[in-house]
Parts: structure tokens; C-alpha cells; sequence
């Protein structure tokens, strides 16, 4: 999947289309892009984004299609306060009692005897509680103060620069890095003559699967290229991916 993702960003820079490296989580950068801009939607598939404040949130799953035209449900962090009966400021501190990736566990006071958690705490039951409170109110827990800090500056798209970055210095070695990618990504490039960007054959009727014109355009540049000993790619290295079924069976 790196390395699918890495060959996304590259497509997008070949045709000049602006890309965001992200350490972390991209979901901030994204909103911070599209908050305040009436003409910017962010499509995703983290209800993450119902909470940040002023963007407009597509879920992919809620993406249709016509012949001409594209259908979608847009989610706005005022319009789902406004159905609560909440303000819009208050979302962030409902975003905390009902949990998120960040804070979790946060009970609401038992107010009826012998109550179940499930029948305490839900949409519902947030809100009416939030509800009868001051305009002031946060949200407390003993040993999370940081965490419900973090949260109510995420979602407010707040600097973030006084809370410290995940370290990935310990994460696995088979994953490999940027640098990593670029020199492979750069070297094909390079290597890879004009002339074939031209001749590249399209899918035909009677291909099997796109793959088959994958692997005659994959044919075709070993066959140009057979005698540079500086090409990385060769025709056992073709043979070993149809064995093993990478190109066939995508």
C-alpha cells in the first residue's frame, strides 16, 4: 500500500496537482485547507471530519453518480449542532463524551439508579446533558488533562505545535522510506525512453484484464532497453511477477 500511495503522489506532481506530505495523520491539514472555503469539500471516510470547525465533510460512501452529474451528502459541524439543538462550539466537547481516537472512556454522571452505560451514553443523551450546561463548559477527567487539550485544539484547528509528535523511530523496517521511494521513482524515470511514452499500447478487445496491456507495455520497454546494462528491470524480474500472480490476478 506504501508504495501504491507513493505512486498517487507522484501521478498527481507529474501533472502539477498540489500534494501534502503529512508525518501524521493528514486529517488537520486537510481541514485546515478547506475551512472557511464555501467552494472546498473534504471527501474521506472518518466521521473525524464532522467535528473540525468550518469545513464541509463528503463521506465516500455518500457519493452518487449520473450520467452527467455527482451527487453528495455534505456534513457541516453547524448544521449536525443545529439538529442536537447544541451550539456549534459545543460539538467538540460532545466529540469527547462520546469518545474519539484521542479520548475514550469519559462517563457521564449516573443520574438514574440501576442504569445501564449503553442506556447513559449516547447521541441522545450527550446532548441533553450538554445541553443543560453554561455556555463555558469543558468537559474534565483527572489524568487527561493533555489529551482533552490536544482535542479542543485539533478540532478548532488551533495550533498544535505545543503538543509532541508520535515517534516513528521504533516502526518496523520493512516499511520502507521516502528518500527510498524517490531514488527507485527517479532512476525508472530517467530511464525510461521518450519514444515509449508514445508507443505504449492501449487496452485492446481482446485483453483478458488491463493487466494484459501492462505487461505488453512492460514487454515493449525491455525489449527497447535489452542492452543497457543501467536498467534495473529485466525480463526474469516480468517472468517472476506473472508466476507469482502479481499482474495477473489484480
Amino acid at each position: 500500500m506504501g508504495m501504491f500511495l507513493h505512486c498517487v503522489r507522484k501521478a498527481l506532481q507529474r501533472d502539477q496537482v498540489e500534494t501534502v506530505y503529512c508525518e501524521e495523520e493528514a486529517d488537520v491539514e486537510l481541514a485546515r485547507k478547506a475551512s472557511g472555503d464555501g467552494t472546498a469539500y473534504v471527501l474521506g471516510q472518518d466521521s473525524d471530519f464532522l467535528f473540525f470547525k468550518g469545513i464541509q465533510y463528503i463521506p465516500f460512501d455518500c457519493m452518487f453518480t449520473s450520467s452527467n452529474s455527482i451527487y453528495a451528502c455534505v456534513g457541516r459541524r453547524e448544521d449536525l449542532a443545529r439538529l442536537l439543538c447544541l451550539e456549534d462550539e459545543d460539538m467538540v466537547e460532545f466529540a469527547i463524551l462520546m469518545g474519539n481516537d484521542y479520548v475514550e472512556n469519559i462517563a457521564l454522571p449516573k443520574k438514574k439508579k440501576g442504569a445501564r452505560p449503553e442506556q447513559r451514553k449516547n447521541a441522545y443523551s450527550v446532548a441533553n446533558y450538554l445541553r443543560g450546561k453554561d455556555d463555558e463548559f469543558e468537559v474534565k477527567a483527572q489524568g487527561k488533562e493533555t489529551e482533552l487539550a490536544f482535542v479542543r485544539a485539533l478540532y478548532n484547528l488551533d495550533d498544535l505545535e505545543s503538543f509532541p509528535m508520535q515517534d516513528f523511530s521504533e516502526e518496523s523496517d520493512d516499511t520502507s522510506t521516502e528518500s527510498e521511494y524517490d531514488e527507485v521513482t527517479d532512476e525508472l524515470t530517467i530511464l525510461l525512453p521518450d519514444e515509449l511514452r508514445s508507443q505504449v499500447p492501449p487496452v485492446r478487445q481482446e485483453d483478458v484484464s488491463f493487466n494484459d496491456a501492462v505487461q505488453r507495455c512492460l514487454s515493449l520497454y525491455l525489449e527497447q532497453t535489452e542492452n543497457d546494462e543501467d536498467v534495473p528491470l529485466r525480463h526474469e524480474h516480468l517472468a517472476a511477477y506473472m508466476e507469482l500472480g502479481t499482474l495477473s490476478n489484480v
